[in-house]
């Protein structure tokens, strides 16, 4: 018997093409299919694909979701880019981020406040934010959160009056 196998269906199961003569057949396909489930778990892993499809579901909504709040960053970033030489304050409203850090900054005062309906809303009905603290709003992506069916939320977005426009 070779040194290396002390016993024979420790032997390398994906050596060839097919089943391996000499070893018993059923516990080829039993290591075959723990291996193969090894695989696949490790390919979900690395791909992001959920197994079942209401996770695949919840995860592309998750996905939606962050797009939102990296266009929102995007927005601020370039807007900050000549807001520091005119001496304008630019805050952003976006999920992903704590709430305490963003309330810091808004509570130091924005000039120009860049959100999303939902989160807008949110901090409004948590009242961490009056409207008349800032100059200009913008309401980012609006447009795709209604086509994703969060018409309310946008639309109610309209209605908030603000009175401290310069």
């Amino acid at each position: 018997m070779n040194s290396l196998y002390q016993n024979p269906r420790e032997a390398r199961l994906l050596f060839g093409r097919g089943l391996q003569a000499g070893i018993d057949w059923k516990e080829q396909k039993k290591l075959l299919a723990k291996t193969e489930k090894k695989i696949r778990e490790e390919i979900r892993k690395k791909e992001g694909v959920e197994e079942t499809r209401e996770e695949a579901a919840a995860q592309k909504k998750r996905k939606k979701a962050t797009d939102f709040g990296k266009l929102a960053k995007q927005i601020e970033n370039e807007t900050a880019k000549f807001a520091k030489y005119l001496g304008i304050d630019v805050v952003s409203i976006v999920g992903g981020q704590s709430i305490e850090e963003q309330c810091i900054r808004i509570g130091r005062g924005c000039d120009v406040l860049i959100a999303i309906p939902g989160h807008l809303l949110d901090f409004l009905e948590r009242r961490y934010l009056v409207l008349n603290q800032c100059h200009y709003e913008i309401l980012d992506e609006s447009d795709r959160m209604i086509d994703m069916g969060f018409e309310p939320q946008g639309s109610s977005c309209r209605y908030i009056r603000c009175n401290a426009f310069k």
